[in-house]
């Protein structure tokens, strides 16, 4: 796995944690404005979008890599007309 891809789960779990247990909390026992309370409350949605689509990448790369024996190769040609 690239290393770049460890920090972006690192950083995600991380941004999770503190805004479950520390901004989502207090932003909801004080008034504040509505952009930051939706902004917090959908937090949680775009680190699993993130997360989601990493693992989702990586499982189809291994599969392409499983059967590329039985599949053959693809190939990476775009074509324009």
């Amino acid at each position: 796995m690239k290393k770049y891809i460890r920090y972006v789960f690192g950083v995600a779990i991380l941004v999770f944690i503190l805004n479950k247990f520390y901004l989502r909390p207090w932003i909801l026992s004080h008034y504040v404005s509505d952009l930051l309370t939706m902004f917090t409350l959908s937090v949680p949605n775009l680190i699993e979008e993130i997360i989601g689509t990493l693992i989702l990448t990586g499982i189809l790369f291994q599969l392409r890599h499983y059967f590329k024996d039985k599949l053959g190769a693809f190939e990476d040609i775009h074509t324009s007309t």
